[in-house]
């Protein structure tokens, strides 16, 4: 399996060149889409599928890139079913991931050094990102907790205010002020 991959790949390779000296990526879109690769070659083939997608991008408006230009190319060709295994990416991790940590974060919102590791090993991230991942989730929770209590001490307010009862008109009272030397 590894020579025939070998293979393929010496042939991407060479049909990468050649593509990108001719600019036409169909004929190497056509070669990704055209098997099922290992999912150990994914990410190399990923990378290749987005270079030649970039690469076709620039060339048509005639400059580089942007992020945001990259963003929409990524969104416009996402990956074929032959270079990614088909679970789906919501915002950076994968659900599975996000679900590890979800469950985690339930039992211990502040996970030690060592439980940061053990989830970096069960989710294929790094420690720092697990870190960021509980920082980030507990910032926004305690964001939403204060939207929660500024919503519902608005509606307190407004429901007090509907329960005041209606004030009559009272007479104006003039109030006035005499000085000693009215006196």
């Amino acid at each position: 399996m590894d020579s025939m991959m070998n293979q393929l790949e010496a042939q991407i390779g060479t049909q990468n060149d050649k593509i990108r000296n001719k600019g036409n990526y169909r004929e190497l879109y056509a070669l990704i889409e055209s098997r099922r690769f290992s999912n150990i070659h994914h990410a190399k083939l990923q990378a290749l599928w987005l270079e030649a997608h970039y690469g076709e991008a620039e060339a048509a408006r005639g400059r580089p890139l942007g992020p945001v230009d990259k963003y929409r190319v990524r969104k416009k060709h996402p990956f074929p079913s032959t270079i990614w295994d088909g679970e789906q990416k919501s915002h950076c991790f994968k659900e599975r991931t996000r679900t590890i940590l979800r469950e985690s974060y339930l039992k211990d919102p502040y996970p030690n050094p060592s439980r940061k590791r053990e989830l970096a090993e069960a989710t294929a991230l790094t420690p720092t990102q697990v870190g960021n991942w509980f920082k980030n989730r507990r910032q926004r929770d305690r964001a939403a907790a204060a939207k929660h209590r500024a919503q519902s001490i608005g509606a307190r307010q407004d429901l007090n205010e509907d329960r005041k009862p209606a004030v009559e008109e009272e007479d104006d009272l003039e109030i006035s002020v005499f000085e000693e030397d009215d006196l």
